[in-house]
């Protein structure tokens, strides 16, 4: 990660970094696609890179990407310092996870607490304690809460089980409210909470069982997911749909109406992708996606204000936008400033209804990983990172 005007960076950052735009709170949705790292605020983007100055183990730094100058660099105003150790302002403790911005700062948490400090990386401060954090995989941060999510293994008669919770922690006294939890998931369902969506006062959960397995030729499926509703004024929580047809991965909502993106194997090893409308009668196909010769996809599409999916084939990475509708917005070659090989592949995807962010590593070079932000438009994007 190359140091480019940090101490000018900083100051940008003060006068031109301030807090997102949560007023439709879409922002949040379709929390599975973490926008690949990088964390949106209204003059830049926050992202983590590991500094190639560590020594031994792998120290990981806070780094800002700034939108109208396009610098990037590391968060820290000291000249002097050479980023290599905790000393450094930018360092971001190990073990800690769920960097957000939030409210106009930084947050994050790990085993022992949640913290916050000023968009500068200045007044770092433990909010509350959380032992309750440390069983949880996913996190973010709306509306007053920590919401997490994860499971844990447990063993009953002899049967290997899954524990499945969704919980909220208050940033102002750390009390940890269970909001809805499930302990009939097999251990051989792929995702369990796939996917999490907050709008308004709700939050909606794609709650996947589906067993899975693949005998060596073809794969073996049995769809079955719910769709869970929970009001979060109240902390009620209620399944408002149960189907089949798929596997599901990503949820979004908006204006009362839900939407998920999903993987279907349609036989063999063929599989197709694609986003589904929730209507009265169930789910209904909004469109399918399969390419002959594909040699992956990045899993299902990546829902916000559209939806996008990746795959790969012998000609390298290519990318697919849709709208809501349905309707083709883009397809092709994703259309930034970076060089994608036949050896580039795919890390992770995420959209924020702006621009699709796509993390990418190549092959034979040490996995360097490069971060681009593509206009959903398909008009030419800008690289974050790399």
């Amino acid at each position: 990660m190359k140091r480019i005007f940090c101490a000018l960076l900083a100051a940008l950052m003060l006068s031109s970094c301030g807090a997102p735009d949560f007023s439709s709170e879409n922002k949040l949705a379709g929390y599975d696609a973490d926008m690949s790292g990088a964390i949106r605020a209204d003059g830049g983007y926050y992202y983590l890179s590991s500094s190639p100055r560590s020594d031994m183990y792998i120290k990981t730094y806070i780094c800002y990407y700034d939108s109208e100058t396009g610098y990037s660099g590391i968060v820290c105003a000291r000249p002097e310092c050479l980023h290599q150790d905790e000393s450094c302002s930018a360092y971001f403790p190990a073990g800690a996870e769920a960097l957000s911005y939030y409210n106009g700062k930084l947050w994050w948490y790990d085993s022992g607490g949640i913290y916050s400090c000023d968009p500068d990386l200045r007044n770092r401060r433990k909010v509350v304690s959380t032992p309750s954090a440390e069983r949880f995989e996913s996190a973010v941060f709306h509306r007053g809460y920590m919401y997490l999510w994860g499971s844990s293994k447990s063993v009953e008669n002899a049967e290997l089980g899954e524990n499945w919770s969704f919980g909220r922690i208050s940033l102002k006294n750390g009390e940890y409210e269970c909001l809805f939890e499930d302990t009939t998931a097999p251990v051989t369902a792929a995702r369990g909470i796939s996917s999490v969506a907050f709008s308004g006062p709700r939050a909606y959960i794609a709650f996947d069982r589906s067993n899975l397995s693949y005998d060596g030729s073809e794969w073996q499926t049995d769809y079955d997911f719910d769709i869970v509703e929970i009001n979060l004024t109240s902390g009620m929580s209620e399944i408002i749909c149960t189907d089949s047809g798929f596997q599901p991965f990503g949820i979004y909502s908006e204006d009362g109406e839900i939407w998920v993106s999903f993987n279907k194997y349609v036989s063999g090893s063929e599989c197709s992708a694609g986003v589904a409308k929730l209507t009265d009668g169930g789910f209904e196909e909004i469109f399918s996606y399969s390419v002959d010769n594909a040699l992956s996809f990045y899993e299902a599409p990546v829902l916000s204000g559209g939806a996008a999916i990746t795959y790969n084939t012998d000609g390298g990475i290519s990318l697919c936008v849709r709208d809501l509708n349905g309707d083709l917005m883009f397809e092709g070659k994703p259309n930034a400033p970076v060089e994608y090989s036949d050896d580039t592949f795919v890390d992770s995807v995420g959209c924020d209804g702006e621009y699709v962010y796509l993390s990418t590593y190549e092959v034979g070079t040490n996995f360097s990983e490069k971060l681009a932000a593509l206009p959903l438009d398909g008009s030419e994007g800008f690289v974050i990172k790399g």
